[in-house]
């Protein structure tokens, strides 16, 4: 692990993980004054260097790298926890969004939530091969920031593309900036909209089917227990939840906290037509 903690004066308890892009590292300006801004609000931050600029200290990566460089940005997450104890984002800029958006597809547990920095959505020689086909697997809520001058993807296109996530995401646009965001300058008003992204409730749904994979993973037990009060109160008295099967972890935290909740009667796997083993039927109480 290589780059620079930012302690806060006042933390808040959260903390998020920046890194580069191919021709940078975690020193680039803009994260650096980002790093400082976002501190400044509270969060633990650490940007870091990818394994692949680890290796070398100049020239891209190489399409080999990407499964180290995803391993890298989950080993700087896990360090942050240790200073970080609530929740954890995950940021990056150009090639550190895409493979941060990439890791959370492949595990929707690593991060809260996502700070996507100039996401490359094409190649600027490619501009008909979108780099969305993960897009879909995305539980995580993200926060895109993109220049309005962008050559690796337009606004409007961005925002057709975002749709394919079914998780929470929002679009914060530059006038004016290219790819690199319009450097440093930016960092206030790109913290400012994390903030107000971050602070934004989850909206709980009043029917008899919760799904999970819009809510960030730490913040499960809380929304879950909202939700079976308000659905009970409501008069639902058979529901159901939808947590995903992956390694069976949200499974357990639902399972956790339907055991100690008074208003449940039973609960069990879903019939396979209904979710199998990725969703809990519930019975509750009159």
């Amino acid at each position: 692990m290589r780059g620079f903690l930012h302690e806060p004066e006042a933390p808040t308890g959260d903390g998020i993980v920046l890194t580069h892009g191919v021709g940078s590292d975690a020193r680039a300006a803009l994260l650096a004054a980002l790093a400082r801004d976002l501190a400044a609000g509270g969060l633990t931050v650490l940007r870091v260097d990818l394994p692949f600029r680890q290796k070398r200290p100049q020239g891209p990566p190489t399409p080999s790298d990407e499964a180290q460089d995803r391993e890298g940005l989950k080993r700087a997450l896990e360090s942050l926890a240790r200073f970080a104890r609530g929740r954890l984002y995950l940021g990056g800029h150009s090639y550190g969004a895409r493979q941060a958006t990439l890791l959370a597809a492949e595990d929707p547990e690593a991060a809260d939530a996502l700070l996507l920095l100039a996401y490359p959505l094409y190649l600027p020689e490619q501009p008909d091969r979108w780099r969305t086909a993960h897009f879909p697997k995305l539980q995580t809520p993200a926060l895109f920031v993109h220049g309005s001058e962008d050559p690796f993807g337009r606004l409007e296109q961005l925002r057709e593309a975002l749709p394919l996530i079914p998780a929470r995401t929002e679009l914060f646009a530059i006038p004016g900036a290219g790819h690199g965001l319009g450097g440093e300058a930016s960092a206030p008003q790109i913290a400012a909209a994390f903030r107000r992204f971050l602070d934004q409730p989850v909206p709980l749904p009043i029917a008899d089917v919760l799904d999970l994979h819009t809510v960030p993973p730490r913040e499960v037990k809380a929304v879950l227990e909202a939700w079976l009060e308000e659905v009970q109160r409501a008069g639902f008295r058979a529901v159901r939840i939808i947590h995903g099967r992956g390694i069976g972890v949200q499974r357990e935290i639902v399972r956790s906290v339907l055991k100690r909740t008074p208003s449940v009667v039973s609960f069990g796997d879903a019939p396979e037509e209904a979710g199998g083993w990725g969703a809990t039927v519930v019975t509750l109480r009159d």
